[in-house]
């Protein structure tokens, strides 16, 4: 805080009309602040205070600036001592340049909020006729007045549990949290932003301890005040963890929650690093090619999460029967966390299908099979020379639909644009990218090995854009914000950082499914605060999207 000053006004009023109060440099390693003023005359009337109040907007506007300059885009504190030289400069110029028209003016008391990158000025206008005392609260980060201070609500009623009957056995390190949403003001009838959710192995009841908590992610599911609200923690070790959220409004207000716990539910076995004479097999490649006469080595390794001790099956079928080959009993971690588990298949003559299965002896006898669904799906060894997969590359224009959405400008649309922007920052509003490449070039029946995007980042501030498939139609010479809505599966599939020039993304189980089902491409945003500009197909040839299927005819 700095000290109260107070002036003494003229008793004979005079006016002030400010058409025109601008800064026109503010050099912080100088410290010299620049002004110009103009049209001074007498007051005869409060009307004529409150017009000449309202030319000083200008001067609010003005000192925010001057406030994000000298705060460092909200990096340090604009008030403190060390740090007042463009400050004190500013307020001198501003308060002579006021009280020569026969105003006081008095910044009566700062406040710099740094957990919101903010600073609150209380502002004291006085004429001889009326008083003005304003009390401005500014963003940091880009100097403009926030003119909504109000928080969403607190939320009261956070409960965690673990999912599943019997208890913890649903999906693998699960919690189920459930709250009431709040308002976007307290409790009124309104929405929410976005939930930061954060979980630690101790209790949340503070600010600091929150700050000091894992950050799981942002959920902008957000439900309107009063509804009940549900969302899912995955992929958590199976002990007891505690819960918190914190919610936003867009001025980036925010507001907390209770305190929650719950253990996460149990973890399936699980089976990796399967290989066939040392090459590779998984779902995307579940074919071993061989010749005949040969001695097959099948090798895999189990896991277990939970270290519980399990149960392995290997499965094997010639025609259409299937057989439990060979089966290892009770293994415990000590024994599955240090060998590699194998089945020999001898002078190999005919086809085989495989499958492994691992079941724990936990309470709910989690199982997992590889690959996933089988034995409906399975893996094969098939008689033939060894054939490389094809690859393809397609960039060509009339297999690539792109364009991006922008809230700000919800029925604008963008499809000729040679940019595609990524953007999620409170002001302006988010954009997101749409992108879809047709299929058609790969031919029928094909056995897709791997996919991956290719995009040129033309500009980006080094965060993780996070892809998501699309679930309905679009056309990218007439989508906007409005006509796309929300059509797009909440769950990404895949995410990653961009960096100048072509970045890729792996794709292949969304590409595999776009080959098979339907194919509306991806919806690509932030989920932080952030922005990327990659070039669209109507960029130059050489910094066109790329999508680059590998596959088996």
């Amino acid at each position: 805080m700095k000290d109260k000053v107070c002036f003494k006004s003229d008793t004979s009023a005079q006016i002030i009309i400010l058409t025109g109060f601008v800064i026109a440099i503010i050099i912080l390693g100088m410290g010299t602040v620049l002004y110009s003023a103009a049209n001074s005359g007498q007051q005869t009337s409060i009307l004529q205070s409150d017009r000449a109040y309202n030319n000083f907007e200008n001067i609010r506007e003005e000192y925010g600036i001057a406030l994000m300059a000298s705060s460092e885009k909200g990096e340090i504190d604009p008030f403190n001592v060390s740090n007042t030289t463009t400050i004190l400069q500013f307020e001198d110029r501003m308060k002579t340049i006021v009280e020569s028209h026969g105003f006081i003016l008095n910044f009566t008391d700062h406040e710099h909020i740094e957990v919101k990158d903010r600073a609150v000025v209380n502002i004291l206008f006085a004429d001889g006729k009326k008083v003005f005392n304003d009390s401005v609260t500014y963003n940091l980060l880009t100097g403009e007045i926030i003119y909504d201070t109000i928080p969403p609500g607190y939320i009261y009623d956070l409960h965690a549990k673990t999912p599943g009957t019997p208890i913890g056995c649903f999906g693998d390190g699960f919690v189920e949290l459930n709250w009431t949403a709040v308002g976007n003001d307290y409790y009124e009838d309104t929405s929410a932003y976005k939930y930061e959710i954060r979980y630690s192995n101790k209790s949340i009841n503070t600010s600091e301890e929150f700050d000091n908590a894992t950050f799981y992610r942002y959920y902008y599911d957000v439900k309107k005040n009063g509804t009940e609200q549900i969302y899912y923690v995955e992929e958590l070790d199976h002990v007891l963890w505690y819960f918190a959220i914190k919610v936003y409004d867009k001025a980036g207000n925010f507001n907390f929650s209770n305190n929650a716990s719950a253990k996460a539910s149990e973890w399936s076995p699980e089976v990796y690093n399967i290989s066939g004479n040392n090459t590779p097999i998984n779902s995307n490649v579940p074919e071993l090619q061989v010749n005949a006469g040969t001695d097959v080595i099948i090798e895999f390794n189990v896991t277990d999460r939970d270290g519980d001790n399990v149960n392995i099956s290997f499965m094997i079928k010639n025609e259409s029967t299937w057989d439990k080959a060979w089966n290892w009993t009770a293994v415990s971690p000590a024994e599955y966390n240090n060998v590699t588990f194998n089945y020999t298949f001898n002078d190999i003559q005919e086809n085989w299908d495989f499958y492994i299965n691992v079941t724990d002896d936990s309470t709910c006898k989690r199982s997992k099979t590889s690959p996933e669904g089988a034995p409906d799906s399975n893996y094969t060894i098939n008689l033939t020379d060894y054939t490389p997969p094809k690859t393809i590359a397609i960039n060509s224009t009339d297999y690539i639909n792109d364009t991006y959405i922008d809230e700000n400008l919800s029925v604008s649309n963008f499809g000729l644009d040679t940019s595609i922007y990524i953007q999620s920052k409170p002001n302006p509003l988010d954009k997101h990218g749409l992108i879809k490449f047709n299929l058609s070039l790969i031919p029928p029946g094909a056995t897709i090995v791997s996919a991956n995007i290719s995009l040129y980042v033309e500009q980006t501030e080094n965060s993780s854009v996070y892809f998501h498939k699309i679930n309905s139609p679009w056309d990218e010479y007439g989508v906007n914000w409005t006509s796309f809505g929300d059509s797009y599966n909440l769950t990404p599939s895949t995410n990653g950082i961009p960096t100048l020039g072509y970045t890729n993304w792996t794709v292949t189980n969304d590409v595999i499914d776009f080959y098979a089902n339907s194919n509306h491409g991806w919806l690509i945003k932030f989920e932080v605060d952030n922005m990327t500009i990659f070039s669209s197909k109507e960029a130059n040839v050489v910094q066109r999207p790329i999508l680059y299927v590998e596959y088996y005819s």
